[in-house]
């Protein structure tokens, strides 16, 4: 299983200004993530894995969210689109459930960045571990990902 050690050295070997911290308590959930750090929902970054033509892709959207697979279906036109279950998320990605940090992961996948999310000063996200969280501004999580940034929330 990966850590966030793993984000960090990520994050520090592409430059990205970037900062993990410990929290009081696990935190499975954008909830309870909120809670913990006293923030609203909507700045908390939650990461869902998907697979497009059997690609993985990364779509970061708010906490307060979900991901609208019509709005990533008209990105990708005839692509098939699906969520992947809990256990091949884990596979993918290398993390823990609740714990899934933007980058990282063990498998190569793509990222598609909720637009909402770049009116934010900074983005709380997982770590890799649920004890901790990852600080990070939105323009640097697009560049260190070369996402794409589009509308896929409802």
């Amino acid at each position: 299983m990966k850590l966030g050690l793993d984000v960090h050295n990520y994050l520090q070997d592409k430059a990205i200004k970037h900062e993990i911290f410990l929290i009081d308590e696990p935190a499975k959930t954008a909830k309870r993530a909120a809670a913990i750090l006293g923030l609203k929902l909507q700045e908390i970054v939650k990461s869902i894995i998907l697979k497009i033509d059997d690609k993985p892709f990364n779509a970061i959207i708010p906490g307060n969210k979900k991901v609208s697979l019509k709005k990533v279906k008209n990105l990708f036109a005839d692509a098939k689109i699906k969520l992947v279950n809990s256990d091949e998320a884990v596979d993918l990605t290398g993390y823990m459930l609740g714990a899934t940090p933007p980058v990282a992961h063990k498998a190569s996948t793509q990222t598609i960045i909720d637009e909402s999310l770049m009116g934010n000063e900074v983005l709380y996200t997982g770590s890799g571990e649920l004890n901790a969280m990852l600080k990070i501004r939105p323009e640097d999580l697009v560049e260190v990902t070369e996402a794409i940034v589009a509308d896929i929330s409802e």
